[in-house]
């Protein structure tokens, strides 16, 4: 497992900054993905459920991986506001979390809702990506400890 560690302000830098202002063509991932590092150490990412079949949730999801990519963090991916994921989403999250798990380190999502839990059941996607009710749940199961704020 490796030592290094994000910052809080390193992940706001990266969604908030506009991709045209990084070199890129705009992508709209402020208004996609906000993301929280908690106190313990765990990476939270909250996706807003309007762009989860759409190209900007795939490429949330990939900035996602690149930046957690040799960290030392645990990764919780909060859904409450995606009535499904498309099969792009369910791709990249799934390789987020075979990267997580090569790692040493965990993935999960909360707040998914019954749709979402039968298709990561009948994906076998399940151990990897294993879906809690709450964020304390999440946090038991992969150690990291009790939240003390919201993601």
């Amino acid at each position: 497992m490796g030592d290094n560690h994000l910052s809080q302000e390193a992940l706001d830098a990266i969604f908030s900054t506009p991709a045209s202002e990084q070199g890129a063509a705009p992508d709209g991932l402020a208004n996609c993905i906000s993301t929280t590092l908690l106190p313990s150490g765990v990476l939270c990412i909250h996706i807003n459920g309007h762009v989860i079949g759409q190209t900007e949730s795939f490429s949330a999801i990939n900035k996602i991986s690149l930046l957690v990519a040799g960290t030392s963090h645990h990764v919780v991916v909060d859904v409450v506001d995606c009535p499904y994921l498309s099969s792009l989403a369910l791709g990249a999250l799934s390789a987020l979390a075979r990267e997580r798990g090569a790692a040493g380190y965990s993935l999960a999502l909360i707040d998914a809702n019954k749709m979402i839990k039968d298709v990561i059941g009948l994906t076998g996607l399940s151990e990897s990506m294993p879906a809690f009710d709450t964020l304390d749940e999440a946090l038991a199961h992969i150690g990291g400890g009790a939240s003390t704020a919201p993601p």
